[in-house]
């Protein structure tokens, strides 16, 4: 069986925690990837952007809040956040930063584990990417879809 390391993708592109939003949406316009890693200076990885956190720039209360919200006995419901296109001013683009947008909430896998590992990793937290760190450093990305190639390869489905 293949190991994550050999079907991986190594050439990602990364955001530092300075970045700001206008590069962070250019990325997302640009790339086939809907995750864009954040990384310190020594390479380790920080937390992610995905378009979920872009979005929040426009939803008056971050979702911390909502939940907080939903324990008041009283509240009966927490209404759907609505697209605030009204905050958005041209200062945003350059003000807004990559470690104000990031989420610590991501799954990884070492180098070393297999395909199978990262395919049961992916199955049991529902989800299609998975950040390859090698002592805490970012190395690569592996996907679901790296792993279906890969065995389509193997079976000589695909050349």
């Amino acid at each position: 069986m293949f190991k994550v390391k050999e079907c991986m993708s190594s050439d990602i592109v990364k955001a530092k925690r300075d970045t700001p939003l206008t590069e962070i949406i250019k990325f997302f316009k640009e790339n086939k990837f809907h995750t864009l890693p954040v990384v310190d200076n020594d390479e380790k990885l920080i937390g992610i952007i995905s378009l979920n956190e872009i979005t929040s720039v426009f939803k008056p209360h971050p979702a911390e809040i909502n939940k907080l919200l939903e324990t008041v006995p009283f509240i009966d419901s927490v209404p759907e956040a609505e697209l605030d296109i009204d905050c958005l001013t041209p200062g945003m683009g350059i003000l807004v930063i990559a470690d104000e947008l990031l989420t610590k909430r991501y799954f990884s896998i070492e180098p070393d584990k297999t395909v199978s590992e990262a395919f049961s990793i992916m199955q049991e937290n529902k989800t299609k990417l998975l950040m390859v760190l090698e002592k805490s450093r970012l190395i690569g990305v592996i996907s679901m879809f790296d792993i279906i190639y890969e065995l389509f390869k193997e079976r000589g489905v695909i050349n």
